[in-house]
C-alpha cells in the first residue's frame, strides 16, 4: 500500500514537468545552422552526509524501532564529457555524461540504534552499536539541457536526466552496548558489547530522474556560474546481509528527493574569438537529500544466535522501512572545452 500511494503521489508531478520539458526541447532552435562543441573534464571530490534505514516492527500493542546511519564521507574521482549546440555564438543545448568512482573508505562509522516503543510511551533505547566500514560506491549520470530564456548574461536552461549510485558497505568488527532482560532478578541488565568479526553487508542502489531549472551567469569572458535546483523522483532498493544473525533483509521502493549545486568556471588558456573555449578549472558543490518509503522482508537462511529457537527459513515480510540519504558532494576539476 505504502509504494501505491507513493506512485500515485509521482504520478501528477511528473507528468506535468515531463510536459514542460518536452515543450522546451522540442521547441524550434532557430534558422540559423547549428554550431557544436565539446567538453572533458576530471575531477576530483570528497563526499559527506549518511545514507540511512529505519525500521518499525510492532509486537503485539509495542514496537521495536531500530535506524541504521551509513557514512558517506569518501574521497572520489570523476570522469565526464559534454557535447553542446548552439547558434550565432549561444549556445542552446546541452548533453552530459558522467561517471563517479570512490577511493577511500568512510572516515565516520557505521551507528545501529534500537529502540522498544511501549504502547502509549516514548520510544525507550535498549541497544547502541559502532562500526568501521570497508566501501565499494560509484556512480553514473545522463543530463539533457534547454536554454528557455536568455538576457544579457544571464540564462534560464531547463534540465532533465539520469542519475545511479551504488554503495557497497561491509561492516567490519562492532562495540557498544545492550540491555538484556535477567530472568532471575527481573530487570534488565547492562552489558557492553564488542567484537571484530564481519557483522554486516549493506548494498542500496539509486536510480533518480531529477527534473529541473539552471540559473546560468558569464559576469566576464573567462568566468561562469551556474545554480541548479531540481526535484527528483527516486527508485531505491537495499539488501541488508546481517552475517551476526543469518539474516537478510530486502526491500524496494518509490520516493522522492531534491537536487540543488553551484557551479562555478573559469578559462584558463580561452582560445581567441572564443573565450568559452580551452582550457578551465571548474569547481562545484551538490547538496542531495531523498527518502523512500516502502516494506522489508527479512528471511533467515541460518539459526539466528540472538533468537530463542532456531529460526532457519523463518519470514517476515511487511516491515514498515525507510530509506533515505543525506548528502554533500564537492569536487574541483580541470577540463577543456572545444
Amino acid at each position: 500500500m505504502g509504494e501505491k500511494r507513493t506512485i500515485r503521489g509521482l504520478a501528477p508531478a511528473a507528468v506535468l514537468f515531463a510536459v514542460f520539458v518536452a515543450a522546451a526541447m522540442l521547441a524550434p532552435p532557430g534558422a540559423a545552422a547549428l554550431e557544436a562543441g565539446f567538453e572533458v573534464e576530471a575531477a576530483a571530490g570528497a563526499g559527506f552526509g549518511r545514507a540511512a534505514y529505519d525500521l518499525n516492527v510492532p509486537i503485539g500493542a509495542d514496537a521495536v524501532m531500530s535506524r541504521l546511519e551509513f557514512p558517506l564521507d569518501r574521497v572520489s574521482v570523476s570522469l565526464g564529457g559534454a557535447f553542446s549546440l548552439g547558434s550565432g555564438g549561444v549556445e542552446l543545448w546541452r548533453f552530459a555524461l558522467g561517471g563517479t568512482l570512490g577511493l577511500t573508505d568512510p572516515n565516520g562509522l557505521m551507528r545501529d540504534y534500537d529502540w522498544i516503543k511501549p504502547a502509549g510511551f516514548p520510544p525507550v533505547p535498549f541497544s547502541y552499536t559502532e562500526s568501521p566500514v570497508q566501501e565499494v560506491a560509484g556512480g553514473a549520470s545522463l543530463r539533457a539541457s534547454r536554454v528557455l530564456l536568455s538576457r544579457g548574461l544571464l540564462g534560464l536552461w531547463v534540465t532533465a536526466g539520469y542519475r545511479f549510485d551504488y554503495l557497497f558497505q561491509s561492516v567490519r568488527g562492532y562495540e557498544g552496548w545492550q540491555y538484556v532482560w535477567n530472568e532471575v532478578a527481573g530487570a534488565y541488565d547492562l552489558y557492553l558489547i564488542w567484537g571484530s568479526e564481519e557483522a554486516l553487508r549493506y548494498t542500496l542502489q539509486v536510480h533518480g530522474l531529477p527534473l529541473g531549472l539552471d540559473l546560468r551567469l558569464s559576469p566576464g569572458g573567462r568566468l561562469g556560474m551556474a545554480l541548479e535546483v531540481a526535484y527528483m523522483p527516486v527508485y531505491a532498493s537495499d539488501v541488508d546481509d546481517h552475517v551476526l544473525r543469518n539474516k537478510l533483509s530486502t526491500a524496494a521502493g518509490l520516493g522522492h528527493g531534491v537536487l540543488g549545486a553551484l557551479e562555478l568556471r573559469f578559462a584558463m588558456l580561452p582560445v581567441a574569438g572564443a573565450p568559452a573555449r580551452g582550457l578551465y578549472l571548474a569547481a562545484r558543490v551538490e547538496g542531495l537529500a531523498w527518502l523512500v518509503s516502502t516494506t522489508q522482508t527479512q528471511e533467515w537462511y541460518g539459526d539466528d544466535p540472538a533468537g530463542p529457537g532456531d529460526e532457519t527459513g523463518m519470514v517476515i515480510s511487511g516491515i514498515d522501512h525507510d530509506i533515505s540519504n543525506l548528502e554533500l558532494r564537492a569536487r574541483v576539476g580541470v577540463g577543456f572545452s572545444f
